[in-house]
């Protein structure tokens, strides 16, 4: 079997359409369908990421006479942009939460600055619901990118 009748085959064992694997390999679709129908060949750094991702070993992709991976369940395995969105979401939780902790220091050890927020407000909500608000949306934002993520993964 040829690398690019064991590409497809994996691909449709793993239940990825091209550009669902093509997003997981960080490549494009039409890399894929290339790498598929015969017309080009992976690089040699995306054969050992597609080895790894396939959890089969790189002789099996480029051996002919190799016919059949040994049974094995695919890795997950994060794509740039996945690892991006995960970290800005977690730095977005650990941010607002540490704004949290430090306003709420702030407003123990030194009620006059508190007020001073307070009244520095030209809206109905007061200084303190602002940075409240801003608080929350950021940690809310957080969660959501890293829930967003984990359903994806």
């Amino acid at each position: 079997m040829k690398l690019s009748e064991k590409l497809h085959s994996l691909r449709k064992k793993s239940g990825l359409s091209q550009e669902e694997l093509a997003e997981k390999l960080d490549v494009s679709r039409q890399a894929i369908s290339k790498w598929e129908s015969g017309v080009s060949v992976p690089e040699s750094e995306k054969l050992i990421v597609i080895s790894s991702y396939f959890n089969v070993s790189v002789d099996y992709l480029l051996k002919d006479e190799i016919e059949s991976p040994s049974p094995r369940e695919p890795k997950a395995y994060e794509s740039k942009s996945e690892a991006i969105i995960k970290y800005v979401g977690l730095a977005l939780c650990i941010l607002g939460f540490l704004f949290l902790v430090a306003w709420g220091i702030v407003m123990i050890a030194n009620p006059s600055i508190s007020d001073n927020v307070a009244n520095s407000s030209a809206i109905t909500i007061d200084g303190r619901g602002i940075l409240l608000i801003i608080c929350l949306i950021l940690v809310a934002t957080g969660v959501i990118l890293l829930l967003k993520k984990r359903n994806r993964g």
